[in-house]
């Protein structure tokens, strides 16, 4: 009793020094601010999880999956609130929730090791549910809730509250775009987290309380809705319901099957995550803005163009040094689908006593989006089926043209067959020795009839889909007919076991870029290749190395186990791998036997490798090699200054660290060097490359390395003869910690510069 007459004290209070004409700007102001905590959250609370998830590029997709099932939590609360109870009674017990669950902050993320005997999924879902999920609830619940609020106060926009909608995603887009540009390279995480539970007390506590000061104060505008128990459920109402929930579904997953792209060929980062995010949340600017800037039937017009320039560019573009052209490529065929699923959502909004309803059906397809690409896909597929199958399924979902003449099934059926023989045959057929300007002019030309054809079928929605499904199909029948032998998933990713070209060598994919290869040639089954060869770096440096100074060697990352190759007599290697996947490939016979071949049996710790490599002895190493990827994606959280003093202290006197940074769009030698120069080490640099004019061969891939040494530990016995050069003084930038880390100036946008 007593809280509800302060209640209604506080409300009477704040409409008198609140004026009438601040009531929208309060509204849009509440909006804004609670969705720019919403997604403010989400990269800050990630990236604390990745060093205790080894930094795997299925982080964040795990995170999104909750963030996404908190938030249809948090609309269902709204929901039920809206349709049962009364609009003070609301309030009360929003803002009771809001008090109750401040007493979890500030944010932060238990400092534990991933059991070896759990599924890292549910730990991570475990670990966020008690930690960020109270508030996150809190919040999620904000925006349906304001609007639903809204459409009570008898404003003159109350009778179409959802441009509230834009204006809250516009507030997350700005949250989400100033955290890698602003917040992390200039905050702390810790700081980050106490600026975050202060927004937190000021939205809760003042900007809803002043929102919600106006309800009741005048008239409904609108009718009510009708008994939540006396409504029908009619046909069309559930027709409606399945198709928000479908057109939310696609765009769902396809942002996470866009990021794990992204992420699993650069880096497990907040910039990363953050690219498609925003693109998914422009799209709900643009299609629920009360003046559009990109009108929903020119989106419809151009989506055929772009998702072919995708599906045909794509594969050339990979090719290609440079991350600009494959990043646009994919960005732009997401904003294409993005923008014709929600505006196809919102042109089917109802009117606003289905509001909350409205935003439940959506959030669900959301859900059920993330559902499919986190759990399921990892489970059902082998490989990566989610991002093309879903892909197809946005073709299938686009609007068609009516006034199209009529035709048989059939052709819909025969036209993209028709396709696949053709893209087929054009795999067998050999390039042909002909001048380079013939050459080029005839590849343009064959791979322009695929996009012919394709645009031929737009009209036709399950046609265009038949045909986007033949692009996809093609490559992976060519490849697992003739070179694939295995292909394995796990949390932390895809690997596949095939032939070389010249089927004398068996290869390790992680992704998109092989991991280590083993010669099947008679007297070379322990010879290194790859990255590893003898004239590489690797090579290079183990031949420079006094084997009778060097007893212990730990090595994080296993690959193959081909590394072991480079063991003395005497010598203990310790291998640190955090997926129990990758030692089941390496320890199968049917595939590699580096393992059993070479080195005096290997030990093999599985974990992250931060923390198993802590509880080793101090000074035990006398060389450490850090060679931990996924795919092209690097664990930045072993690339930190709290992990180089880690590395330091395991080293022996004269040890030392070797850092592999191979990559095709990060130049990490900064990174690396910022490492050695802040802990006063020295440091060499060694780039090398293949032959020029030969093929690339398994035998050898181009590869660079850093070492680093203790501090006052001489590196001369890596001479200039053999390459190894003294870096460049990096930029102050470049240092990276565990709480801040600036990856946007090491990226090679468009391609590698020396």
């Amino acid at each position: 009793m007593y809280a509800k007459v302060a209640l209604q004290t506080q409300k009477i209070m704040l409409a008198r020094v609140v004026p009438s004409r601040a009531v929208l700007p309060i509204y849009v102001s509440t909006a804004f601010v609670s969705a720019g905590l919403l997604f403010a959250v989400e990269p800050m609370i990630s990236k604390m999880a990745l060093p205790r998830f080894g930094g795997a590029p299925n982080v964040w997709n795990t995170c999104l999956f909750f963030f996404q099932t908190t938030l249809l939590l948090g609309y269902s609360y709204a929901h039920g609130l809206a349709r049962r109870l009364d609009p003070k009674w609301q309030i009360g017990i929003h803002l009771t929730v809001l008090a109750g669950v401040s007493f979890v902050l500030p944010l932060g993320f238990a400092n534990a090791a991933l059991p070896t005997d759990v599924v890292p999924v549910l730990s991570l879902l475990e670990r966020l549910a008690v930690t960020v999920g109270p508030p996150f609830f809190a919040i999620s619940a904000t925006a349906p809730l304001l609007q639903h609020w809204f459409s009570k106060i008898g404003h003159r926009g109350s009778v179409d509250p959802y441009f509230l909608y834009a204006a809250s995603n516009l507030g997350s887009l700005c949250a989400l775009v100033a955290y890698p540009v602003i917040v992390e390279p200039n905050l702390s995480l810790d700081r980050q987290s106490e600026l975050w539970s202060e927004a937190f007390g000021a939205l809760a506590f003042g900007l809803i309380l002043a929102s919600a000061a106006y309800l009741g104060r005048r008239p409904a505008y609108g009718a009510e809705p009708p008994g939540i128990f006396t409504e029908t459920i009619s046909v069309d109402l559930l027709r409606d319901r399945f198709r928000w929930i479908v057109l939310s579904f696609v765009p769902s997953s396809l942002l996470l099957g866009v990021t794990a792209h992204i992420t699993t060929d650069v880096a497990a980062t907040p910039l990363f995550w953050v690219a498609p995010l925003s693109v998914y949340l422009i799209t709900f600017v643009l299609a629920f803005a009360r003046r559009p800037l990109l009108r929903h039937r020119l989106m419809v017009r151009l989506l055929p163009t772009i998702l072919v320039t995708f599906v045909v560019c794509g594969p050339l573009v990979r090719h290609l040094p440079g991350l600009s052209l494959a990043l646009f490529l994919n960005l732009a065929s997401f904003f294409a689908i993005a923008m014709v699923c929600h505006g196809e959502v919102a042109k089917a909004r109802p009117p606003t006593y289905r509001l909350t309803e409205f935003y439940f059906c959506i959030s669900l397809g959301g859900v059920l989006g993330g559902l499919f690409n986190a759990l399921l896909a990892p489970i059902l597929f082998t490989n990566v089926w989610e991002f093309p199958l879903v892909f197809v399924l946005a073709c299938l979902l686009m609007p068609g043209d009516r006034s199209y003449q009529k035709v048989p099934l059939a052709c819909d059926l025969l036209f993209p067959m028709a396709l696949f023989a053709f893209l087929i045959a054009k795999q067998t057929v050999p390039v042909p020795d002909w001048q380079p300007a013939f050459l080029a002019v005839a590849l343009v030309a064959v791979n322009a009839i695929p996009a012919i054809l394709l645009m031929s079928f737009r009209k036709r929605p399950l046609r265009f889909a038949l045909g986007i499904a033949a692009v996809f199909a093609v490559p992976v029948v060519a490849t697992s007919a003739a070179k694939t032998i295995a292909t394995y998933r796990s949390f932390f990713g895809v690997y596949r076991v095939s032939s070389s070209e010249d089927g004398r060598a068996r290869l390790l994919w992680h992704g998109t870029t092989v991991h280590g290869a083993e010669s099947l040639i008679p007297g070379e089954e322990t010879m290194p290749t790859g990255y590893y060869s003898r004239e590489g770096p690797f090579g290079r440096f183990f031949a420079a190395l006094d084997p009778r100074n060097v007893r212990q060697v730990g090595v994080i990352g296993l690959g193959t186990g081909v590394l072991g190759c480079y063991a003395e007599p005497g010598q203990q290697w310790t291998f640190y791998e955090i997926d129990p996947l990758v030692e089941r490939i390496a320890r199968d016979q049917q595939h590699f036997h580096f393992l059993n071949r070479c080195g005096e049996k290997p030990q093999i710790v599985l974990g992250d490798a931060r923390l198993s490599l802590a509880d080793a002895p101090d000074g035990i190493y006398d060389v450490l090699v850090i060679d931990a990827f996924s795919s092209d994606s690097i664990p930045a959280h072993l690339l930190s200054k709290e992990a180089f003093a880690l590395y330091l202290r395991k080293l022996s006197t004269r040890g030392v660290v070797l850092f592999h940074i191979s990559n095709r769009y990060l130049d990490l030698r900064p990174v690396v060097t910022a490492l050695a120069y802040n802990a006063g080490a020295e440091a060499r640099y060694l780039l090398y490359q293949p032959n020029t004019g030969q093929p690339p061969s398994w035998r050898s891939f181009g590869a660079e390395v850093v070492v680093a040494g203790r501090p006052n530990t001489d590196l001369d016995f890596l001479s200039t003869q053999e390459g190894w050069l003294i870096p460049h003084p990096p930029p102050s930038f470049a240092l990276w910690t565990d709480q801040r880390s600036d990856i946007l100036r090491t990226i090679r946008w468009f391609g590698k510069t020396r």
